[in-house]
């Protein structure tokens, strides 16, 4: 009954929203060579858009896919991560191979489907040390999101199974050989949602946390009041010329980091003035908005 209503919601919410703001993105993609501004074929198939932000940092991009998902390739000098696993529609694995002869360890923002779904194909996966994550770890070492946590049923996406090779302590750093990252718990969109902040190069990657578009805190396990702490964390944590790389789209800056805390707080308040019934749409700025339920203020006490 869980899974059929949150099927349900999910449908409710992302049909209207593929309608509206990416299907005519899609139409451009489509009527254009399959390349975004600055972006190459990846190696081994042209499936995936290949943009070098420098020169130990790539976002994979699916720009043939509604959703214009980003996954990121992060290189030191002695190992990789690999940012978000995609959708699973391409080989990521091989386009990942193609850019690094490095030993790569994949990690995830969220277990949503469209994160998770090249996650078969690697065998360093690392997850949040999070107790409810590791009471789901089967017997036989495997683990697989519940349906409430993939929502792969709306676009028929099967959950992924997989060992967990690490499990990664919220703050923890990673030592890649010349550049750290740091692990940011940053739960709001999902509980499971996190981050990995590069402090040196001022980069944030950030995950369905924040990105161009609607933000959806209506979804199984999304949680207003932790979207807003989360917010402020963020806010009061990087730096003003920090950018951030989300999962889906193009880079945004700090300023919009401030502006979804502003409107966090204005939601919570019950001072924003949203449209629409159900989800309830507040705008964050030109470029955001957020769709919240009927009732924020309360779920933000």
């Amino acid at each position: 009954m869980k899974r059929a209503v949150a099927l349900a919601l999910l449908i409710l919410v992302l049909v209207p929203a593929a309608a509206l703001r990416w299907a005519p993105q899609t139409v451009v993609y489509l009527a254009l060579p399959f390349l975004p501004m600055g972006a190459a074929p990846a190696p081994g198939g042209d499936y995936f858009a290949v943009e070098a932000i420098d020169a130990q940092t790539y976002a994979i991009r699916e720009p043939r896919y509604w959703q214009q998902n980003a996954s990121y390739l992060l290189l030191g000098a002695d190992r990789a991560v690999l940012f978000d696993a995609g959708t699973g529609r391409g080989d990521i694995a091989a386009a990942v191979r193609g850019l690094t002869k490095l030993p790569v360890q994949v990690m995830v923002s969220h277990l949503h489907y469209d994160h998770t779904g090249g996650l078969a194909a690697f065998d360093d996966v690392a997850l949040l040390d999070l107790q409810h994550l590791k009471a789901q770890v089967g017997p036989d070492g495997w683990f697989t999101p519940s349906g409430e946590q993939h929502l792969g049923a709306a676009e028929d996406r099967p959950a992924p199974r997989f060992k967990v090779k690490t499990w990664l302590a919220p703050d923890a750093v990673l030592e890649l050989g010349g550049r750290r990252l740091r692990v940011w718990r940053a739960p709001g969109h999902t509980p499971e949602s996190m981050m990995l902040h590069d402090e040196a190069r001022r980069q944030l990657f950030t995950g369905d946390f924040i990105y161009r578009g609607q933000l959806y805190a209506i979804l199984p396990g999304a949680d207003l009041r932790a979207y807003r702490h989360t917010a402020a964390l963020l806010a009061a944590g990087v730096s003003p010329d920090t950018t951030l790389y989300p999962g889906h789209g193009s880079p945004l800056a700090r300023a919009d980091l401030i502006d979804l805390h502003k409107a966090l707080d204005a939601v919570c308040a019950g001072e924003a003035r949203p449209h629409g019934v159900f989800p309830r749409i507040y705008p964050v700025n030109a470029r955001i908005s957020l769709a919240a339920p009927f009732a924020a203020s309360v779920d933000c006490e």
